[in-house]
């Protein structure tokens, strides 16, 4: 009789623990599939399937001489339209919040003479501080505190106006998508 009770005991037991390894088991799956969600995501846009973005103003390709593709379907713009910017003459008063974000990543003697500051100007021409910030903060720092690096990272902000979009992006993909020069050129085309 009591073999027949510890055999029952033995039964219930595992059957309560199977249900409980169950319910751990759909707890330790969600992580899963919300990087499984990203990993989609980051192959959307890898593959292209995202609407193409704008090219750079200083991009072959540009010119009259290729035919234009057709035109996107039209979405409402993200921010208001910016008007022309007249010719640059790399007045540093002009791209003040881009001389910023740079001479913030720099060490303070990449700053310091009106030269230098000039020279920054020029590479600001049309960039947004906050885009400079948002694509610095992203990668290493050692990766954004020298001038050419720095210099590639305005020409990669040229036309992004919406920083955030930077930021909601590499949210969605993870640090680890977003800590190179490479991948965040690919952000950046998106956001513009």
């Amino acid at each position: 009789m009591t073999l027949i009770k510890a055999a029952a005991l033995v039964l219930v037991s595992i059957f309560i623990g199977n249900s409980q390894f169950a319910k751990a088991s759909d707890a330790d799956s969600r992580p899963i599939q919300a990087n499984y969600q990203k990993l989609q995501l980051y192959e959307q846009i890898m593959r292209g399937e995202l609407p193409p973005p704008l090219p750079l103003p200083d991009e072959p390709g540009d010119g009259p001489q290729e035919p234009a593709p057709p035109a996107p379907q039209p979405r409402p713009p993200s921010h208001p339209p910016r008007p022309p910017k007249p010719p640059s003459s790399c007045d540093p008063r002009q791209n003040i919040s881009c001389i910023r974000a740079v001479c913030d990543q720099l060490p303070n003697m990449n700053c310091s003479s009106d030269q230098k500051v000039k020279d920054i100007a020029c590479q600001c021409d049309g960039v947004n501080g906050e885009c400079v910030t948002a694509v610095c903060n992203q990668l290493d720092r050692f990766d954004c505190d020298e001038k050419r690096e720095l210099f590639a990272v305005t020409k990669i902000c040229r036309g992004v106006y919406d920083a955030r979009c930077i930021d909601r992006i590499c949210g969605q993909l993870g640090r680890f998508e977003c800590d190179d020069m490479n991948d965040m050129r690919r952000v950046t085309e998106l956001c513009r």
